[in-house]
């Protein structure tokens, strides 16, 4: 999103005050965030419910909350395909270590510590940064 509407928002992550300093409202930039996020989640549920034909409190349980989270910041806050790849990792590890049982949970925290400790842009962000230094290395040979 290189907008002025995905700048502010960028913005609006980094900094509020700058945001509001520069003249934008970080109230209604928020806000109109809020909403858009209600739409997604609301088209989301809609699609949920036509699919299984009923929804009730105990289909949504704290697990399953704590592993879509933890797939988004394994994979990379902001971006699209980090979420992908943090739901690849999160996914296929815990499927190849199914025999140690019920440690499942487990091994999800031990990821999430694991990249926030040592890779706190999460995992997509560390890969989009070594390939654009392999690209820029290739264009300074190749202009050589």
């Amino acid at each position: 999103m290189h907008s002025y509407y995905g700048n502010a928002l960028r913005a609006l992550r980094e900094d509020d005050q700058c945001l509001q300093a520069l003249g934008i409202s970080p109230f209604r930039l928020k806000s109109q965030i809020l909403l858009v996020s209600y739409f997604f989640a609301g088209i989301a549920g809609a699609l949920w419910a036509h699919t299984t034909g009923y929804i009730a409190p105990d289909s949504f349980k704290f697990d399953q909350s704590v592993l879509i989270l933890a797939m988004v910041v394994v994979g990379g806050l902001g971006s699209l395909p980090g979420a992908i790849v943090g739901a690849i990792v999160l996914i296929t590890l815990p499927e190849v270590l199914r025999p140690i049982g019920d440690y499942r949970m487990f091994t999800v925290g031990l990821i999430l510590f694991l990249t926030i400790l040592f890779r706190p842009k999460g995992l997509w962000t560390e890969a989009a940064a070594l390939k654009w230094a392999r690209c820029k290395r290739g264009l300074r040979e190749e202009w050589k």
